[in-house]
C-alpha cells in the first residue's frame, strides 16, 4: 500500500480525483466543517482539557449516560431493551454526545458534511479524511452477538500488548438515516490513523454543494430523510424556497400517472406560471 496524497481542492472534479486515489481496499470517510478539527469523539468534548485523550474518562462519561438513560426508561425500542451500544447510536441520532465517531463508506456524502458551514458561522474550510477500514491490526470489527453480549466496557479494555484496540461497527438496526449516510461508528481507546487528508477551501463550498446536488442528487434532505431531518429543514434559521418549475413538473407527472388529473393540470399550470410570470406566452 504506497502512501495516500493530501490535497485542497474546489471543485467537485477535484476531490473525486484525489478520493480516486483509495482503490486498493476498503476505506471509511469522515467530513468536518472545519480544517482544524481532528478526528474525535464527541464525548471528548465535554471534558476539560486535562482529560482529553484520556480512555478512561471517555469510559466514563459514556457509562453516566447510558446508566442516565436507563434510569429515565429511553432504553426502550418496540418492547425490547436496548443494548448499550444500541442505546448510544440512538443516542447520537438525536444529537447526545457519544464515543461514537460517524464515518460514510461514500466519498460524496462526506464531502458533503466538510462543506458545511462551521458552528461559528465564520467561512472555514472544511476536510475530508480518509482511513483504512480493512486491516485488522487497526481496528476490529463488531459482530451482532458482541452488541448484544457486551457492555461498553468490554470495548475499552487494553489488549493483550497494553494497548487500547479500536473498533468499527454498521448497526443491524438501520434506520433511514444510517442507510442514506452509509455510516460505520469507529470508536475505542486508541487514536483514530488517517490516511490523507482533503482540504476544501471556503469559498468554494457552496458551488460544490450545488454540483453534489445536480450530480449526484446529495443535499441534506437526502441526507437527513427521516421527520428529525425534515423538521431540520423547515427550522427558523432556514430560509424558505418555494418549488421550481422542475418540482412543478415532476409534481404534475406524479399526480397525472395516479390518474389525478386536476391535480395534474394544477401543477402544469404552476409550471407555465414559474417559467413565465409576466404571462406573456
Amino acid at each position: 500500500m504506497g502512501e495516500k496524497e493530501s490535497r485542497r481542492v474546489k471543485t467537485l472534479d477535484g476531490f473525486i480525483k484525489w478520493a480516486a486515489q483509495f482503490n486498493d481496499g476498503q476505506y471509511l470517510f469522515r467530513g468536518v466543517s472545519k480544517d482544524s478539527y481532528k478526528i474525535e469523539a464527541s464525548s471528548y468534548r465535554r471534558l476539560p482539557n486535562a482529560d482529553k485523550n484520556n480512555p478512561g474518562r471517555l469510559l466514563r462519561i459514556n457509562q453516566e449516560l447510558i446508566e442516565e438513560a436507563r434510569l429515565l426508561g429511553h432504553d426502550q425500542r418496540n418492547g425490547q431493551r436496548l443494548s448499550d451500544l444500541e442505546l448510544l447510536a440512538e443516542l447520537q441520532h438525536f444529537g447526545a454526545a457519544t464515543c461514537l465517531i460517524d464515518f460514510s463508506r461514500n466519498t460524496l456524502v462526506a464531502l458533503w458534511f466538510a462543506c458545511q458551514q462551521s458552528s461559528t458561522g465564520k467561512a472555514k474550510n472544511g476536510k475530508v479524511f480518509a482511513i483504512r477500514s480493512d486491516d485488522s491490526a487497526r481496528s476490529k470489527t463488531i459482530t451482532p452477538k458482541l452488541v448484544i453480549e457486551k457492555d461498553i466496557d468490554y470495548f475499552f479494555r487494553e489488549d493483550e500488548h497494553g494497548r487500547y484496540p479500536l473498533y468499527q461497527w454498521q448497526p443491524k438496526y438501520q434506520n433511514n438515516r444510517i442507510i442514506a449516510q452509509q455510516s460505520v461508528f469507529i470508536f475505542g481507546g486508541a487514536q483514530v490513523e488517517t490516511e490523507a487528508e482533503c482540504v476544501i477551501l471556503k469559498n468554494s463550498k457552496e458551488g460544490i454543494l450545488t454540483s453534489l446536488d445536480k450530480v449526484s442528487g446529495i443535499t441534506e434532505a437526502s441526507i437527513y430523510p427521516d421527520f428529525d431531518g425534515f423538521a431540520r429543514l423547515h427550522a427558523q434559521n432556514k430560509k424558505h424556497i418555494g418549488p421550481d418549475a422542475r418540482d412543478s413538473l415532476q409534481r404534475g407527472i406524479e399526480a397525472h400517472q395516479r390518474g389525478g388529473l386536476d391535480d395534474a393540470i394544477e401543477h402544469y399550470d404552476e409550471v407555465i406560471s414559474l417559467l413565465n410570470p409576466e404571462g406573456d406566452l
